[in-house]
């Protein structure tokens, strides 16, 4: 007989990957209005299996240029923004899934040192720079408290004190996050420093005269063992003394990275939704707690930050000469629409008046009393 040699399709096609994805993940500060990403297929891929998942959501809408091999993809984003995107494409060669955490906030978004909380027993600096509160030392339990105290650990910038019978009043300081020009010696080319070995039991002060207006809470972290939180809190009371009274806002949940790696973390309330915290411009102090979960990890704090976001304002109503009387706080830079509904169930909402533009003051609309009931709330934009 014979033997005959059948040629084989020795070539396998490999399954698509993600590339030129933007923002970067690794950059501090990166305004953006976009996300751009390209889709490189071997066989092509239709637009269709390409997904987009924002912050646990499937979204449409993406904007294609191209082909089929290399899709070139956006969609537009908020600044002042945290997300998480994941990025699943399918193609007859097999699904590639990709995730990218990113910040879309501005270097001129209000920011402070974690290392800056207050010295001398309540005692602070507005608005501080490099070296504000560099030496200062801390009273524990009024400015401070570091629940795992180590005389030995580094002290580059803030003063150390004597733990005495009480819980040290110092934390230590360690580099390496981004430098930043207001914040480092030489303009940005020097030393950031950071708070270290921030756990359990572990509190910070920082009283300060925030900006007025609505903003969420993002902060710098680093974490080298096991996924980790920090909380923040309103303190009322006086700050000068041990009695203060702390509500919680909410919880910085923190990634795994390393400890010089540092990732941002927005504050979330309870059911996972950013916390929103409106200033007026007054006084205020907030407190940076470390892990409420005993066992859990310490971690590495670089600084927080208010990043703007619209405001929810909260109404009040008063009846008087057969008006109902709507007031609201407002903002400049935005504009307030007062709208009603007779029933919830009902489909739309119906506008009272025209918009009044924010001025910083509680702003009032009037609207007959022409129902037994009706609903109310205020459209921002």
């Amino acid at each position: 007989g014979f033997i005959m040699l059948m040629p084989a399709d020795l070539s396998v096609n490999p399954p698509p990957f993600v590339s030129n994805f933007t923002p970067d993940s690794t950059a501090l500060f990166q305004p953006s209005n976009t996300i751009t990403f390209a889709v490189n297929s071997s066989v092509g891929i239709p637009q269709g299996n390409v997904v987009l998942n924002l912050n646990g959501v499937n979204v449409s809408g993406l904007t294609f240029s191209g082909s089929s091999t290399l899709w070139n993809v956006s969609y537009p984003i908020k600044t002042n923004q945290f997300y998480t995107a994941i990025v699943t494409v399918t193609d007859s060669a097999g699904t590639t899934s990709v995730t990218n955490q990113f910040g879309t906030f501005d270097a001129s978004d209000y920011q402070w040192e974690a290392e800056d909380y207050n010295y001398g027993g309540g005692q602070y600096f507005d608005n501080p720079q490099f070296d504000s509160y560099n030496g200062f030392g801390s009273v524990s339990n009024v400015d401070n408290v570091q629940s795992d105290y180590n005389p030995n650990r580094p002290f580059a910038y803030r003063a150390d004190s004597a733990p005495g019978g009480a819980p040290g009043t110092s934390t230590g300081d360690v580099g390496g996050e981004l430098p930043r020009a207001n914040f480092t010696s030489g303009g940005g080319s020097a030393t950031d420093y950071s708070v270290g070995y921030f756990g359990n039991g572990s509190w910070l002060n920082y009283t300060r005269h925030y900006p007025a207006g609505t903003y969420t809470v993002v902060g710098r972290f680093a974490e080298g063992n096991n996924p980790t939180e920090d909380t923040l809190s309103w303190v009322s009371g006086d700050v000068t003394t041990t009695n203060q009274a702390a509500t919680l806002l909410g919880t910085f949940h923190i990634i795994k990275v390393g400890w010089t790696s540092w990732t941002w973390s927005p504050l979330l309330d309870a059911s996972g939704n950013p916390v929103k915290i409106t200033f007026d411009g007054s006084l205020s102090t907030l407190r940076l707690g470390g892990t409420p979960i005993a066992g859990h990890d310490e971690a590495n704090v670089g600084f927080l930050m208010l990043a703007k976001a619209t405001p929810s304002p909260k109404l009040t109503a008063a009846i008087s000469s057969g008006n109902i009387h709507i007031s609201f706080p407002t903002e400049t830079g935005y504009s307030y629409q007062l709208q009603y509904k007779n029933n919830l169930t009902d489909p739309s909402w119906t506008s009272v008046g025209s918009a009044l533009p924010g001025n910083g003051s509680v702003q009032s609309v009037n609207d007959p009393v022409a129902v037994n009931s009706r609903f109310y709330h205020v459209m921002v934009q």
